[in-house]
């Protein structure tokens, strides 16, 4: 589990980088919520994807921010699934996930 403990808005991250060790891949059509053009959109893992990428924007509007989680749990070897609990404000609408 990652808990966001840090308003990205005001900080000097410029991407927040989850990466799978060794061979390890997250599961094919992983669900994360990202935004384009101020909307909330869904970016879909394909297979083989090892890693998962966050980049903010430097404002108030961050769909990842302060108290905002992102869990990763594995039950089968080699494979991680995914969940988030991001930003429930109706102005988070900025900052983008993707897969790779």
């Amino acid at each position: 589990m990652h808990f966001q403990t840090l308003d990205v808005a005001h900080s000097t991250l410029a991407t927040l980088s989850f990466v799978c060790a060794g061979s390890d891949v997250f599961r094919t059509g992983s669900k994360v919520q990202s935004t384009a053009g101020a909307a909330s959109t869904m970016d879909t893992s394909a297979a083989s994807e090892t890693t998962l990428t966050y980049t903010p924007v430097n404002a108030a509007t961050n769909i990842l921010t302060l108290g905002c989680y992102l869990y990763f749990t594995c039950n089968e070897k080699g494979t991680w699934q995914f969940a988030h609990d991001l930003a429930k404000y109706t102005t988070a609408t900025a900052g983008t996930f993707a897969w790779s």
